[in-house]
């Protein structure tokens, strides 16, 4: 490795030394987009806590890596700069903060705001004033947080890359975190201002670590990461993929930026990708804990930029079959057989997580015949699993990822094959009409699911287009004739400590039209039946001919309900 240097600063005194740019290929800027969990509040609520305690010590921020050059910028200007290679979330945030303070000191025409705008955000050219900022994003990004210097509440377009409307939100929220400081100290605002500088500047420290080269700072990655630096999954792959591809890093990343594309196409959010290796790798050596994919990774042992480049390739393929098993190109599915989409459509309501390393595994080895017939398969065991409850457990885990690696292997190549080689987790006929006739189901999606099913099955042999329930849940709805709180009305027919079970039992629910639904409300089955019995669903008139609901009653239809599944969700 070329010679690399580490050092100790703190975030504001590192803005103040340097001007930065961000390699092309990096991520745009994505502080705030997780579910639940916000970065930005969280890097605020730090630094305000460490600030309150009025102490000396340093607060560490964790480690940024820099490179003196780099083949991955666009436009002359990012000349004489360093190179983010690791740390942009945290640079960023720290400068958008900067921009706060400084707009609470102008807001109050105070000079101190021009004088932290040239200190730690942007010079002007003396004889064009044009901003030279200290902090130059990637293409997708800066031309935003360019603007944001001369308005910092900038209103970013509806049609703006979802990173512009992050950028602006952390601003937005700075500013008012600010102002609430301002607004505490009273007099004293402008220290309090300058006690948050000064902390920046000097006590949210972060290790920097500067190497020649952007080769050298991906090699880097795996020692921090056995030092215990927080990166994730997806960013110790991709560092690991980058540091071996050497003169061939440009192929590498373009592969990247579409296999990290095909997943945020299918889930929204990039967080997902440490599931789509885990299922991936699950697939290829067998079952795979979190904490053992990136192990699993550098078991590839990518000896040269060669290897870098198949292996980045072989990724972007199986993200694209991933991502089209969520539910993501909806165009091929009708290419592979007529029916293929609707089963795909089924498991990602039935969220099978459990069998992805499978179904992963035969689209990117299986005939398109065997692949759409393996779906259709997939379907009636996840369900039977689901009810049986046969998923659950390491058995089950382990046999599933035999399957995914003998599938890969290429020494099972088609769908029967596979449903023999899960029969011991697959509930035959009988378990499985005997736990679907007892079944609770709680989840909405899944019971409409069920009951639209069972639909078809109950019109055999007539199932055209005209018999499909309507899956649409604002005109179709969930009805539980028993409803799902409990009610003194109800007591004579069902006992109150067995109303909470009774309701979701499959048996009392039904579909029905969505305003008939929210007239019947929560009314006696006296009140209900005739609109029950009018309903063109089979299943739905057929509980409305009941003379009276009862637990009887819903067990009779249930068992009902048992035999069509056994029909309908067949393993042969």
């Amino acid at each position: 490795m070329s010679k690399y240097t580490i050092d100790s600063v703190g975030l504001g005194s590192l803005l103040a030394q340097r001007r930065f740019g961000v390699p092309t290929y990096q991520r745009a800027f994505a502080w705030g987009s997780g579910e639940g969990r916000d970065e930005i509040e969280d890097f605020w609520n730090d630094l305000e806590q460490a600030v309150a305690t009025n102490s000396d010590e340093a607060y560490f921020l964790g480690t940024v890596v820099l490179s003196d050059s780099s083949d991955y910028t666009e436009g002359s200007s990012t000349a004489g700069r360093s190179y983010i290679i690791d740390g942009q979330q945290r640079l960023t945030a720290t400068f958008l903060l900067m921009l706060a303070i400084r707009d609470a000191f102008k807001k109050r025409s105070d000079n101190r705001g021009s004088d932290i705008e040239q200190q730690y955000i942007a010079a002007r050219d003396l004889r064009t004033r044009e901003i030279e900022s200290r902090l130059r994003l990637g293409a997708t990004d800066n031309e935003f947080l360019q603007s944001l210097i001369e308005v910092s509440h900038q209103t970013p377009d509806r049609r703006a890359p979802q990173s512009h409307r992050l950028l602006a939100k952390a601003i937005s929220f700075f500013v008012e975190r600010i102002e609430e400081q301002v607004e505490h100290a009273g007099e004293r605002w402008a220290d309090r201002l300058i006690d948050w500088v000064d902390f920046i500047h000097e006590r949210a420290l972060v290790i920097t670590v500067t190497v020649p080269t952007e080769s050298d700072a991906y090699l880097i990655f795996e020692t921090l990461n056995d030092r215990g630096i927080d990166l994730t999954i997806a960013d110790l792959t991709k560092n690991y993929i980058y540091s071996r591809a050497g003169s061939r890093l440009g192929e590498c990343h373009d592969r990247w930026i579409s296999t990290t594309a095909y997943i945020e196409q299918a889930t929204g959010t990039g967080s997902k990708f440490t599931d789509f290796l885990r299922y991936y790798f699950t697939s290829q050596q067998g079952p795979t804990r979190e904490r053992e994919i990136f192990v699993r990774v550098k078991k590839r042992r990518l000896n040269n930029a060669s290897d870098a480049v198949s292996f980045s390739e072989e990724l972007k393929v199986a993200a694209q079959a991933y991502s089209r098993l969520l539910g993501a190109d909806q165009s091929f599915w009708p290419t592979i057989q007529p029916g293929a989409a609707e089963n795909v459509e089924a498991l990602r309501i039935l969220e099978v997580e459990r069998l992805r390393p499978i179904l992963l595994a035969a689209m990117l080895n299986f005939s398109n015949s065997q692949l759409a017939q393996l779906l259709k398969l997939a379907v009636s065991a996840a369900v039977r699993m689901r009810i049986s409850r046969t998923a659950e457990g390491s058995k089950a885990e382990r046999a599933i990822a035999e399957v995914a690696q003998a599938i890969s292997q290429r020494s099972v190549t088609t769908a029967r094959k596979v449903i023999s080689e899960l029969s011991a987790i697959l509930p035959s006929d009988e378990q499985f009409r005997n736990d679907f006739s007892t079944a609770v189901v709680r989840r909405s999606s899944y019971a409409r699911y069920y009951l639209r099913s069972l639909e078809i099955e109950s019109r055999r042999p007539k199932r055209a287009p005209e018999f499909i329930a309507n899956p649409n849940t604002r005109e179709v709805n969930l009805e539980h004739i028993l409803p799902q709180s409990t009610t003194n009305a109800w007591e004579e027919h069902i006992p109150r400590d067995r109303q909470t079970e009774y309701a979701y039992r499959l048996g009392n629910q039904v579909l029905l039209r969505a305003t008939e639904n929210r007239t019947i409300g929560n009314a006696t089955f006296t009140e209900k039946r005739e609109t029950l019995k009018s309903s063109t669903l089979a299943l739905t008139a057929e509980a409305g001919q009941a003379k009276e609901w009862n637990m009887k009653s819903i067990d009779d239809r249930q068992k009902r309900l048992a035999d069509l599944a056994v029909g309908y969700w067949q393993l042969s």
